[in-house]
């Protein structure tokens, strides 16, 4: 069985990523923010309002649906996007779980001397001949 290949997603500007958007969908560009590096779409993309191919054009445009159930909140507005597009800006790498309490320790295996006060030293030793 032959596996099929996955598309690389498309590494757009935020300018060429309005344009397409705005030729690819209209009636979405005037919903579209800017946010940093992102293009949101801060409406609900119905398939009876907009049509039925409209998700699968805004994923080869390289959009993605947000996974948050309110939607994605944009940093100093009251809008709310629910698609994104994060332009040139690359996917983060998260392989998960902890990472290494050691990484970048640089210690040796010699036990530290540590330096007594003569004065708590004789304290305890006249606690300990009572």
């Amino acid at each position: 069985m032959q596996e099929r290949e996955k598309k690389p997603r498309p590494r757009l500007t935020v300018a060429q990523c309005l344009e397409k958007l705005s030729e690819t969908a209209p009636a979405l560009a005037v919903h579209a923010t800017v946010d940093r590096s992102w293009v949101w779409i801060c409406t609900k993309v119905r398939k009876s309002e907009y049509g039925d191919d409209t998700p699968k054009k805004l994923y080869e445009l390289g959009f993605r649906a947000t996974k948050k159930p309110g939607g994605h909140p944009i940093e100093g507005t009251d809008r709310v996007g629910y698609w994104g597009n994060a332009c040139q800006k690359p996917t983060p790498f998260f392989r998960g779980g902890k990472s290494n309490a050691n990484d970048g320790v640089t210690t040796t295996d010699q036990p530290e001397e540590t330096q007594h006060d003569p004065d708590v030293d004789q304290l305890y030793s006249l606690i300990n001949n009572l």
